[in-house]
């Protein structure tokens, strides 16, 4: 399961990205090798995201964690932690295709479905990414 990290600093790497994930899975007090759960992270990204009505550009961080059944137990650890002073939120990263779409009706200019109150378009259309550094 790919799992999004932000608060993440600017000079965070790829590979510190996992190693810090991998502190988070090994206990500091352990005196065994074993990883709790038995935790693999397997890639990890760097992403930076700009929202082009802000200018500014987020970084995120992108990892890999395998099995997924750990994955949710990970994500509550890495909401817990902070790194350099900033908090880290994490959730799970979802892909969404816009092929998939259910209010493609709408954007045919057909009749909309009963019930959807939503907004016709909520997906960010002025949203540049770049990989800064990924890890396989």
């Amino acid at each position: 399961m790919w799992v999004f990290i932000n608060g993440i600093s600017e000079e965070c790497t790829a590979r510190e990205l996992t190693k810090m994930v991998n502190r988070l899975v090994m206990p500091g007090w352990s005196f065994f090798t074993e990883k709790v759960n038995a935790v693999d992270i397997t890639r990890s990204k760097v992403l930076r995201l700009k929202f082009n009505k802000a200018q500014d550009w987020e970084i995120h961080g992108l990892v890999f964690i395998d099995p997924s059944e750990s994955a949710h137990e990970m994500i509550g650890r890495l909401n817990a932690a902070s790194r350099l002073g900033r908090r880290l939120h994490a959730h799970p990263y979802i892909h969404r295709e816009a092929s998939r779409d259910r209010r493609r009706l709408v954007l045919d200019k057909a009749h909309r479905y009963p019930g959807d109150r939503r907004r016709q378009d909520r997906r960010r259309i002025s949203l540049a990414s770049q990989v800064v550094d990924a890890m396989n």
